[in-house]
């Protein structure tokens, strides 16, 4: 099982990579909101850019960088063994597992019972957060699903294991993180309302929808073009930082 400190690692060229992927994404969003007539803030935006982060600290954590330096052969030839390790039986092995070894804390555990708890509770927050308050947690528990349910799809060919107990783990997390902001906007209700998207109803000429699709596109596009180039650009970041 990997280190926290080995996530955090994997995590630093992943985050300074991203950054201007990241950044050209939300401008091109904000140019098609315009067209939309939909109001945003600085507010709404730090939100989106701390939601986009939190999906990338997941997935770094979960699939890791080395599936980008696999080779299909590989993946082929051993795709078998998380196919063999597939766990669909609920609380199979939380249950039967013992989160305390004797007088020891074991260390698998804490990762298996609190990592997947813990790595999800950002993303709930800020899914909640960028959420109007009638559809929050119809929002939080939407996302908590597909993401994981993706994630460990996506895990299966980065040879890994996919198990059900992971994905209740991770819709509690999102839950908690829900939960953590209902709590943290009582007091400062005025703030969190800042973070809310404030829509315009506006009928969309045939230009202006061609415009946003367009941008659309755009945005798919900095996306992929990102990915197919991530394992040259962690190599160059490498051996740059040392890292």
């Amino acid at each position: 099982m990997s280190s926290f400190k080995d996530y955090f690692i994997q995590m630093v060229p992943i985050i300074f990579i991203s950054m201007p992927f990241v950044l050209v994404h939300r401008i091109l969003e904000i140019k098609k909101r315009k067209y939309k007539e939909i109001k945003t803030s600085k507010y709404r935006e730090l939100g989106v850019i701390a939601l986009m982060y939190s999906l990338i600290f997941i997935i770094t954590v979960t699939i890791g960088i080395s599936i980008f330096f696999m080779n299909v052969q590989y993946i082929s030839e051993n795709i078998h063994y998380s196919i063999e390790s597939i766990n669909l039986i609920p609380f199979k092995g939380i249950l039967d597992t013992p989160l305390l070894d004797g007088l020891n804390i074991s260390a698998h555990n804490l990762v298996n019972f609190f990592g997947n708890v813990s790595m999800f509770i950002p993303l709930g927050f800020c899914t909640a957060l960028l959420s109007q308050k009638e559809k929050r947690k119809k929002n939080t528990i939407l996302t908590g699903v597909v993401v994981s349910i993706s994630v460990e799809i996506i895990q299966i060919f980065a040879i890994r294991s996919l198990d059900i107990n992971d994905i209740i783990l991770n819709i509690l997390g999102a839950l908690l993180g829900l939960k953590l902001l209902n709590l943290l906007e009582k007091p400062l209700p005025n703030f969190f309302y800042k973070f809310h998207s404030q829509k315009t109803v506006k009928e969309l000429s045939l230009k202006e929808k061609l415009k946003a699709n367009i941008i659309t596109i755009l945005q798919i596009a900095v996306w992929i073009i990102m990915i197919v180039n991530l394992k040259q650009m962690i190599k160059v970041f490498d051996n740059i930082f040392h890292i």
